[in-house]
């Protein structure tokens, strides 16, 4: 009877282990084949915000994308013009040398007829651009002999899938036209790196997760018009049938199951402008479980078989020693090993004494902890920063739309305060990375110390985020400056003195956003436009902010633009020897007029064009305009001129300056010492040893050196010293008020005398009235300039002067 008992219950075991078995098999596939509405909407979400993410990457490129392209294109219409090849006639091989030596991957020549019939791509070649489509032909037929150039933007190639950006350019009055394409990927990865490269294209699109029981990828497709190409697997196409892709378009979803593999496709417009011509993506979500099926399937083949097995040798023991003791054991230890198997780690399994049943559910305890210091160690990383073990941006955001989600009853003020260190770079470049991390773990320690209520999170390299509530205005705007003096106090880093420089933006919900989005994008432009005004200061996301970033934007392309147009001038003040009282130099000065007559200060623009480059660019047109204009002045045996110009912090950085320089001399025929550039004590700050280099390269050539408004910001009698400069020019602000103000003749005398004591000749500049010009004669100044003897004028109106050869002082 014992037994039978015994088979009954050994059988009874087996056969429940089989039917849990297969009952779990049949869950899982079904649960493979049930995709719920949360799970698709946590996926499309999630693939909308990477989209609009890298479209904010490209967007943060375009600029760099612009230049090369026009770059690329100037550079070889100069070319065909400096060879007279006519492009039409262009060897293809040539035009591949030319790509190899540009920042660019194809070059096409298009006739007046639509089609290409010169080209380094030669599987292009004798394409007709106007036969394809109606929208080719109105776009081509606006470009022919404008002499503008026009980029198309972004879009895949039509036969290998590549992102491409083209670009078009056709020289006034011609019947032909060059167009450059750029592919965005090898671009990136050639200019940035193989990293940065593998964060756009693949870690930034990176959704590799569990949902149920399902692994979820992403993939994303956008359609040239003729087919769809995937973003991320250059070369993929989208795999729905024409019926499949119909429905897609009318229903906006599909879904598909194949074995333990589903995929759901879905269609999204980027909601912000994207540099993709097409705004309309396809996201292909695939839910692949066959891996986990498959595991799951050897576990429970091998659990049946280990059970089996462990009940067959155990036969005759659990005959002897079946009894109410063990059962319970075993009871304990199988609702134990549920729990685990639901997640639920809190619970250690308790078995008394020191026979197998208390090491088994020992050895579990164990691999319990283990799994659950596994997942927690999984969680921290996809959730906090590594270096200062604050909440990452991901952490932020979800804790962000919580907040927005579970609001209450508060009457305060909800704000979120975004953090950048400002000089974080330099501050990493001078003194290391590990400098770099110890600046994040004090400031860490600060606010964590200052701030005990808010949320902090890291945000990206150099900022950190805050969620804090305020009682009112007030309580807000004390806990900002009080937060902004502290942190632009001194800190010692490894034994060094450093100062970091902060700047906040800070938005308040709702009425700067009602979403995390909205809320991080205005938060980021608040904090670009407090970049312009200066250091450790706050400022509120107001939508003049979005405004004037339109404004600027215009501003920007009118500004690239204003070259090709002649829309730049080059206008002339005169510097007057105090000794002869003649015109002895002139100093070349920059303005915009546009053509519809609209004059833009340079105050507006010339800050904007340093900020691009494009001072680069306007720089270099003055230096060769003033040089030329010399050289038509000597043509003329009008007085032999010295032209002083200037000479801004990113001219001053380019790498061929020097030859740039001699090139111009050159060209214009001036000796040398004809020309004289003005540097700002700005580039003084940057690096002393270097910019000594490079200005004691340029003096040896013959060239003059002055320094521009000297007094005004960071020079000292040591910089003087040390650069070797030849001119001085005195700063307005110590002319104005000379005469009635004692402190202002004081340091004007000094001035001049250690000048002079340097040999070193000086020029005021801001001279206006006869009382100043008195003054400064009796002081010494070797040179004067102001609107006293002329304002700024044309070249025209500056050679009448010269004509007359009269004294003006």
């Amino acid at each position: 009877m014992r037994n039978k008992t015994i088979l009954f219950l050994i059988s009874s075991v087996i056969f429940v282990t089989i039917a849990l078995s297969a009952l779990n098999i049949f869950n899982t596939e079904s649960e493979i084949k049930s995709l719920t509405l949360e799970q698709k909407r946590d996926a499309v979400a999630h693939a909308t915000e990477q989209i609009n993410e890298f479209d904010m990457f490209l967007y943060s490129m375009n600029n760099e994308f612009l230049e090369s392209e026009k770059n690329s294109i100037i550079y070889i219409n100069q070319w065909f013009k400096q060879n007279n090849i006519n492009p039409l006639e262009v060897q293809d091989e040539t035009l591949k040398k030319l790509v190899n030596k540009l920042d660019i991957s194809q070059i096409y020549i298009i006739d007046k007829n639509g089609q290409i019939k010169r080209t380094s791509f030669e599987a292009d070649k004798g394409i007709n651009l106007i036969n394809k489509n109606n929208s080719m032909k109105n776009y081509l037929s606006i470009i022919y002999g404008k002499g503008t150039i026009n980029n198309q933007g972004m879009s895949f190639s039509n036969k290998m899938g590549k992102l491409n950006r083209y670009t078009y350019y056709s020289p006034i009055n011609s019947d032909y036209i060059i167009e450059v394409s750029i592919d965005v990927k090898e671009y990136i990865k050639n200019k940035y790196g193989q990293n940065y490269y593998n964060f756009l294209f693949k870690d930034l699109f990176e959704f590799s997760k569990y949902l149920g029981k399902s692994k979820v990828s992403i993939e994303i497709y956008n359609s040239n018009g003729d087919n769809t190409w995937a973003l991320l697997d250059e070369g993929k196409k989208l795999n729905l049938t024409d019926e499949e892709f119909k429905k897609l378009e009318n229903n906006n979803e599909i879904i598909k199951n194949k074995d333990a593999v589903s995929y759901y496709y879905y269609q999204l417009k980027v909601p912000y402008k994207s540099f993709i011509n097409n705004q309309k993506f396809y996201v292909e979500i695939k839910y692949d479980s066959s891996e986990i099926l498959r595991t799951e399937k050897e576990t429970i083949l091998k659990s049946v078989l280990i059970s089996s097995f462990i009940i067959i040798i155990f036969y005759f023991i659990i005959r002897r020693f079946l009894n109410k003791f063990i059962i319970e054991k075993v009871e304990k230890i199988n609702d134990g090993l549920l729990e685990i198997s639901t997640g639920e780690y809190s619970k250690d399994i308790l078995i008394g004494g020191k026979d197998e049943f208390a090491q088994i559910a020992l050895n579990i305890n164990i691999m319990k902890n283990q799994i659950k210091d596994r997942e927690n160690k999984i969680s921290t990383m996809a959730y906090y920063d590594p270096v200062t073990d604050l909440p990452n941006k991901a952490f932020l955001q979800r804790e962000l739309n919580d907040r927005i989600y579970m609001l209450d009853e508060y009457s305060g003020i909800r704000t979120m305060i975004i953090l950048q260190i400002h000089n974080f770079a330099k501050i990493t470049d001078i003194l290391g990375p590990i400098a770099g991390e110890e600046v994040l773990l004090t400031i860490v320690s600060f606010l964590k110390s200052k701030w005990k209520t808010a949320f902090i999170a890291r945000k990206s390299d150099n900022e950190f985020a805050m969620l804090e509530d305020f009682e009112n205005e007030q309580d807000m705007k004390e806990k900002m400056e009080n937060l902004m003096i502290e942190l632009g106090k001194e800190n010692f880093i490894l034994s060094k003195s450093i100062y970091t420089i902060f700047n906040a933006g800070v938005v308040i919900y709702p009425d700067h956003g009602t979403t995390s989005e909205e809320l991080f994008k205005n938060g980021d432009l608040a904090l670009h436009n407090i970049e312009n005004r200066g250091h450790n200061e706050y400022l509120y996301y107001s939508e003049e902010m979005e405004k004037r970033l339109i404004d600027r934007l215009v501003m920007e392309k009118e500004l690239k633009e204003a070259l090709i147009k002649d829309e730049i001038k080059v206008v002339y003040q005169p510097k007057v020897d105090v000794k002869t009282g003649k015109i002895k130099s002139a100093e070349a000065l920059v303005r915009w007029e546009k053509q519809n007559g609209e004059k833009i200060f340079p105050n507006e623009f010339i800050p904007l064009a340093e900020e691009t480059g494009l001072i680069i660019d306007i720089g270099n047109y003055v230096l060769r305009k003033s040089c030329m204009q010399m050289k038509e002045w000597r043509e003329k045996n009008l007085p032999r001129l010295k032209v002083s110009v200037n000479l801004s912090v990113v001219q001053f950085q380019q790498k061929n300056l020097q030859n740039l320089i001699e090139n111009i001399l050159k060209e214009a025929g001036l000796e040398p010492d004809a020309l004289e550039l003005e540097i700002t004590e700005s580039l003084l700050i940057e690096d002393i040893s270097k910019c000594n280099k490079v200005l004691e390269d340029i003096r040896k050539s013959g060239v003059h050196i002055a320094l521009d408004d000297f007094g005004k910001g960071y020079s000292s009698l040591n910089y003087l010293k040390n650069l070797g400069i030849d001119t001085l020019k005195i700063d307005k602000a110590f002319v104005d008020d000379i005469v009635s103000l004692n402190d202002k003749q004081i340091i004007i005398d000094s001035l001049i005398e250690m000048a002079h004591g340097l040999n070193i000749s000086v020029v005021s500049e801001g001279v206006e009235n006869s009382t100043q010009v008195e003054y400064l004669q009796v002081q010494g100044c070797d040179e004067l300039q102001g609107y006293f003897f002329s304002k700024p004028i044309s070249a025209e109106a500056f050679e009448q002067i010269l004509i007359k050869d009269a004294k003006l002082l």
